[in-house]
């Protein structure tokens, strides 16, 4: 079964994520509730947090993850006041994280689909890198890669960017797709490399034995689809399966 992952899974934290985590604690909601009010895993606000009184608390050992909401119920409850958003716009700037000020999602989202505003525009606007512009349109769907970006709303020339946006379009010109298909009795008995994923699955379809063919000809079958770089290792994504014959009914 698929898991239903919450609405702001993976997304970068905002200035409202913040704001919805601390408004829950005051409000004494559960770590459930907290979770689904934020829209994120409880393992990540707790992750969060933990982070948080970390950096709030240099001297002091941080909690572990799962008693890190009940260890901020607890600072709320002797500091009523907490100023919770400088301490976490202070923790982005000492982490390297950029500080997303209210509004900064419909500003990106607004700009990404009409196209009006530049990359220049957008980092004079929200006071953030252009880097982290391109990697939040990245994480958050709108853009499905690097390149993408910089050819939407382009770049500082010479800048830490286009240096990016380079780099991945030489890979990306060396980017190949393998797909490696073995039988049980045998061991593998195709292997082939393609120019983009579709090409490898329908290569891949055409290799397994058809539902009506005869069980003899039906034997199991893994298979691996691979996107590779020569150089680069393991580290890009594989995807495998298996296919198993099943008996015709009598």
């Amino acid at each position: 079964m698929t898991e239903v992952l919450p609405p702001r899974h993976n997304r970068p934290w905002i200035h409202e994520d913040y704001d919805r985590t601390f408004e829950a604690l005051r409000q004494g909601l559960s770590d459930d509730d907290i979770a689904d009010h934020v829209g994120r895993k409880k393992s990540a606000v707790a992750r969060r947090l933990r982070d948080l009184i970390r950096h709030v608390s240099e001297h002091q050992r941080p909690p572990f993850r799962a008693k890190a909401l009940e260890s901020f119920r607890g600072i709320l409850e002797e500091d009523p006041g907490f100023p919770w958003e400088e301490k976490a716009r202070d923790f982005h700037r000492s982490t390297g994280r950029p500080w997303w000020v209210p509004g900064a999602e419909d500003i990106l989202r607004t700009a990404w689909e009409s196209g009006d505003q530049t990359m220049h525009e957008l980092t004079r606007t929200l006071c953030v890198r252009e880097d982290h512009i391109a990697d939040w349109m990245v994480r958050t769907g709108s853009a499905s890669n690097t390149i993408e970006v910089v050819e939407r709303l382009g770049c500082l020339p010479g800048g830490r960017l286009e240096a990016n946006a380079r780099i991945a379009r030489d890979k990306a010109s060396m980017l190949i797709w393998v797909l490696i298909l073995t039988e049980q009795r045998i061991g593998v008995v195709h292997t082939s490399l393609h120019h983009d994923k579709e090409s490898a699955s329908h290569e891949l379809d055409s290799l397994l034995p058809p539902d009506d063919a005869p069980l003899n000809y039906r034997s199991p079958h893994r298979w691996m689809i691979a996107e590779r770089i020569v150089g680069e290792g393991h580290i890009r994504s594989t995807k495998s399966g298996s296919f198993f014959p099943q008996a015709d009914p009598e």
